[in-house]
């Protein structure tokens, strides 16, 4: 036993078929080769937990639950690389992978033949310590609330990762049906990636709601056809369906314009589509499971770079019971059965967030904003962050590159007050535009 563990540790779990959680101690063991053990700090309460509770999910018992947990690394199985005590990591759906299936060879690890399942067919977070497998653990950034950013592991990667990898282009029209768990994120990743949000609800109850979210406009589907109104706008390019309807979810078919796609997020069992629309516009229907290690650092990059808030309750672990009956209720956002930690931010906390900013959004949101090979590159020196822009006369308008800099320096430093400054240069090869930012003078608002 690693010095200051416990030889036990309090979990809740469910010890058969369709009991309820109950609070134990359990024998804490020490990792094997492939596995690290963290001290839990948040862990999310989801939909999915009921059918482990239900026995209907591949799982035996007794069975601890929790498949969106955070916490920190307290010890390593031998010969670990990748990871270090002290580390702050998560412990999202996907538990590991076998490395040598189709599925595998192409990355989708979270579509392994033979994928381990976090809460599901191993133990999860619903407790104060969890054994993890190294190749599925995610790093989380030391500076977020644990307990705010555990979602992103589930429903934060499932809607983000699902979202962009229909590929639509920014602006189009992408409608959000439902505001509950995943709905309510759905909402602000959309709109954070610049495209038209339109939200899609059974009342008129969530408008306010859902437009503090981010989305622009709003159907009441008690007042009119979901289909009918999107069509009025010029039909949606992309509808994600969040709640589980399949009577909604086949007219959704008609709100889609030409080549619109529908992505199906939430287990509805058996949907029938009208297949004259489909066949007639080019539209498709897809689907996308959650996503891997990587899915879920960039989910939580992106999350933590563009303000995406999760809306959360807390209870303790001791409450674990109450807070999956409250889920159960359907009377909250999205809970979590622990207390949580939150460290300090510091000023070098907040220059370093400003710098993974300016580098993420170079990697990945410059090459949607610039569809005709405009390169970046970002320099940083002496307290200044510059963007370099470069491409060939005549691709764009000087005005328009000029214009996409100083946008992308601007969603970087979303949460900044800072110094623009910017001057373009022609050269033969074609326009050079500078934009810079003066690191040193922001401050956190």
């Amino acid at each position: 036993m690693a010095p200051n563990l416990p030889k036990t540790f309090k979990a809740a779990l469910f010890k058969e078929a369709n009991a309820p959680l109950t609070l134990e101690d359990v024998e804490l063991r020490q990792p094997e080769e492939g596995q690290i053990l963290i001290k839990v700090l948040a862990t999310g309460v989801c939909h999915s937990d009921a059918g482990v509770q239900a026995g209907a999910m591949m799982n035996t018992f007794p069975r601890i639950p929790g498949h969106e947990s955070i916490g920190d690394v307290v010890a390593l199985g031998p010969g670990e690389k990748k990871w270090k005590i002290g580390d702050r990591v998560g412990a999202p759906w996907h538990g590991g992978h076998d490395g040598v299936c189709k599925a595998c060879n192409r990355g989708l690890f979270q579509m392994c033949e033979n994928e381990a399942i976090n809460g599901v067919t191993r133990d999860g977070g619903y407790a104060e310590y969890c054994l993890l497998r190294s190749e599925a653990t995610v790093r989380v950034p030391s500076d977020i609330d644990p307990a705010e950013y555990a979602p992103l592991l589930c429903a934060g990667v499932t809607v983000f990762n699902g979202i962009r990898q229909m590929k639509i282009t920014p602006g189009e029209i992408v409608a959000i049906q439902g505001l509950g768990g995943l709905g309510h994120l759905a909402i602000q990743y959309a709109a954070k990636m610049g495209y038209r949000v339109v939200a899609l609800s059974s009342s008129g109850s969530k408008e306010k709601f859902a437009k503090e979210l981010g989305a622009s406009e709003y159907i009441d589907g008690s007042k009119q056809d979901l289909g009918e109104a999107l069509q009025k706008m010029g039909g949606a390019a992309l509808v994600v369906t969040t709640a589980p309807n399949p009577e909604v979810m086949k007219g959704l078919i008609h709100g889609l314009g030409t080549l619109g796609k529908l992505l199906i997020l939430a287990v509805a069992g058996e949907a029938t589509f009208d297949t004259i629309p489909m066949i007639g516009k080019g539209l498709s229907v897809h689907a996308w499971p959650s996503g891997h290690a990587l899915d879920c650092e960039e989910a939580i990059n992106f999350a933590q770079i563009h303000n995406v808030n999760c809306m959360i309750e807390k209870f303790p672990l001791a409450k674990a019971r109450e807070a999956f009956d409250h889920m159960m209720s359907g009377k909250h956002h999205h809970l979590h059965a622990h207390s949580i930690y939150l460290p300090a931010l510091t000023a070098a906390t907040t220059l370093a967030r400003f710098y993974r900013a300016a580098i993420y959004n170079a990697e990945h949101v410059w090459p949607s904003l610039s569809p005709h090979g405009a390169s970046p590159n970002i320099k940083i020196t002496r307290g200044a962050l510059t963007l370099t822009i470069r491409c060939a006369q005549g691709v764009l308008p000087w005005t328009m590159v000029r214009s996409l800099a100083q946008g992308f320096l601007k969603a970087t430093a979303d949460g900044f007050v800072g110094g623009f400054e910017g001057r373009f240069v022609w050269g033969a090869t074609g326009v050079t535009v500078y934009v810079g930012l003066r690191v040193d003078a922001l401050r956190t608002v």
